[in-house]
């Protein structure tokens, strides 16, 4: 499961760059990773696996694309490597959209009154 948690982690900290616009502290881009986890570890087996796989797919893309696994890539080539899985049509798009909504709810957990991050 730790090349589900650290994909996991790696795709949330890219989508959470791109979502808050820089507006952060690394803490709670690393918070964030860790509630994406938890709430993938919370799924039915069904869904858990199907993100494994899909995790795992995404690693092997990464090695094929950049020469190195999705977590171990900087800001940057981790998004140019989303942005390139996002172009593959059918479980791909949808495979990140399930992490972005995950991100989403946890920007939106952390936003003040004043729209800006706690």
């Amino acid at each position: 499961m730790k090349i589900l948690e650290h994909t996991a982690s790696a795709i949330s900290y890219s989508l959470f760059d791109e979502l808050s616009n820089g507006n952060y502290c690394d803490s709670q881009k690393i918070a964030c990773g860790r509630f994406v986890s938890e709430q993938i570890g919370a799924m039915p087996d069904y869904l858990r696996f199907a993100f494994c796989l899909l995790s795992f797919a995404i690693s092997i893309f990464s090695i094929l694309t950049s020469g190195c696994r999705l977590h171990r890539l900087s800001p940057e080539n981790r998004a140019r490597v989303i942005a390139l899985w996002l172009k593959i049509p059918f479980v791909a798009p949808e495979f990140i959209l399930a992490f972005k909504t995950l991100t989403a709810f946890y920007i939106c957990a952390i936003i003040k009154d004043d729209g800006s991050l706690i």
